[in-house]
């Protein structure tokens, strides 16, 4: 089995596990060939973005780069995947309890405890879903915004077998433009599902390859 090379962690960035964790998720990544590539932003506080989600298995790959790394991530998730058998796996691993249904107020919520946190990596799923969305859902961006805290993303590529840490950016007033450099950080990121890739995402990729045609 070929040695990850994981990328160092600063004193500020959040952190959680043991030697232990971290052989665990080096393990579960090398053992299938993945590498890690990117360095680990040195900052408290930032909004995670986790895209494309098309399958379970983003969830295998990315709690596997968590813990090979180190790092302390607080995952939303909805509250049905919280059954008595797995439910506190998820609540270890830092998931957040997101009850879809509840009324209004939760982005806002979810900005006030961003911002109050001395240490807290939030990882939003963009999409809102893993089957093919027709839009990204703008909470990411307005937690960010809200929280004045950079958005950082994440991608895992299926076909290269990269988990790829980006650049932090901060949120501006132009949803629209900084929308349009997320995707194409995105845009080259291999799906683990590609017919249930977000509509974006597709028209993205579409846009590449017409012009490297």
């Amino acid at each position: 089995m070929p040695q990850l090379i994981v990328p160092p962690v600063g004193e500020l960035t959040p952190t959680r596990g043991n030697r232990f964790s971290r052989w665990l998720g080096r393990w579960m990544l090398a053992r299938k060939g993945w590498t890690i590539e990117g360095d680990v932003a040195n900052v408290p506080r930032a909004v995670v973005i986790a895209a494309p989600h098309t399958s379970n298995w983003d969830g295998y790959y990315a709690i596997g780069g968590m813990m090979a790394i180190g790092l302390r991530l607080s995952i939303m998730a909805k509250d049905s995947l919280f059954k008595w058998y797995i439910g506190w796996f998820f609540d270890w691993i830092g998931f957040l309890r997101v009850n879809r249904n509840a009324p209004g107020g939760f982005v806002e919520k979810c900005a006030h405890t961003l911002k109050r946190s001395k240490g807290l990596w939030m990882v939003v799923p963009a999409e809102g879903t893993r089957k093919k969305a027709k839009k990204w859902k703008s909470g990411f961006h307005r937690i960010a915004k809200l929280a004045e805290a950079p958005m950082l993303p994440i991608s895992i590529d299926f076909e290269k077998k990269k988990f790829v840490i980006g650049e932090p950016r901060m949120a501006t007033d132009d949803y629209e433009s900084d929308l349009n450099d997320l995707l194409d950080f995105y845009a080259d990121c291999a799906p683990h599902t590609p017919e249930l890739l977000s509509l974006p995402l597709v028209e993205r990729r579409q846009q590449r390859q017409s012009q490297s045609a």
